[in-house]
């Protein structure tokens, strides 16, 4: 049986914590106590450090994507 006494990333763990926090650390966001946190927890915890680099790279990927063109009308025919 598992339980959240067994599991270290459980709720309010420190991984757990990283999930409150990532999308400002990752948008640069985050307080200084909160990158330090962050990095000084990711330094000792490998799914941490795969999580973050993982949601890193996605952020890249995309602010790279490029908008299609849409036709003229199709904010107009949305917004019926």
């Amino acid at each position: 049986m598992n339980n959240n006494f067994d599991d270290p990333c459980g709720p309010g763990s420190d991984c757990a914590k990283i999930l409150e926090v990532i999308d400002r650390y990752i948008d640069g966001m985050a307080s200084e106590e909160e990158r330090l946190f962050i990095d000084s927890h990711a330094q000792g915890c490998p799914d941490c450090k795969d999580g973050i680099e993982f949601e890193e790279k996605f952020h890249l990927r995309i602010q790279s994507v490029k908008p299609e063109c849409m036709p003229e009308d199709f904010r107009d025919k949305l917004l019926m």
